[in-house]
């Protein structure tokens, strides 16, 4: 009874592994943010979880053609993750011109709970995020969440979003889909708070 009892929950996480989504799970930085701005993304605990932990490559911010199976050979600095609840992949950013700041992963361990359980974000495309900060000197900032569905398919690399248009009462707002922002060859011009430009300039 227990050989049978450890088959089986063997074989049941067997066909878990071969049914899951596999996500590429890495994070860059931006050199080019001060240590003001570091900490401002470092706050922004109601969108997504912060790379601590994390494979952290340069890498991870350019387009990552990868193949099942290939990611250890043709990066191997970047890992691999099976995604354990949603069968999804994200590649997110914030929303600044010609920014390296990428974290990349399943849906479920990049996003916070407030947007990952959000059923807008399950639906595959490119969403603006905004940020409703808990406290007054942290700053409501824009992030553009790509999401998609198949292995290893959050490779695209980051492009620079418009982001003219009025949220509303909502904090998603669709952008279109991912294969159309990511991989178009001409990018948007990106608008960004007055306030995260002044900390980007003058803060030290």
């Amino acid at each position: 009874m227990i050989v049978f009892t450890i088959w089986a929950i063997t074989f049941a996480s067997l066909v878990v592994h071969a049914t899951a989504t596999s996500c590429l799970n890495c994070a860059a930085l931006d050199p080019s943010f001060n240590a003001t701005l570091q900490s401002q993304l470092l706050m922004q605990s109601d969108v997504f979880f912060y790379p601590v932990v994390v494979q952290k490559t340069p890498a991870c911010s350019n387009s990552l053609n990868v193949e099942e199976g290939d990611i250890g050979n043709l990066y191997p600095t970047i890992e691999g993750e099976i995604c354990s609840k949603f069968s999804r992949c994200i590649t997110l950013f914030p929303n600044i011109p010609n920014t390296t700041f990428v974290v990349r992963g399943c849906l479920e361990s990049v996003l916070r709970y407030k947007f990952r359980e959000d059923r807008r974000l399950q639906s595959p495309g490119c969403y603006l995020l905004r940020s409703s900060p808990s406290y007054p000197n942290v700053l409501a900032l824009e992030f553009v969440a790509c999401v998609c569905e198949g292995d290893y398919c959050n490779s695209a690399s980051v492009a620079d979003v418009d982001s003219s248009s009025a949220f509303g009462d909502s904090d998603v707002r669709p952008l279109g889909t991912s294969s159309d922002l990511l991989n178009s060859s001409t990018l948007f011009t990106a608008t960004f708070p007055i306030a995260l430009l002044f900390l980007s300039v003058f803060s030290v």
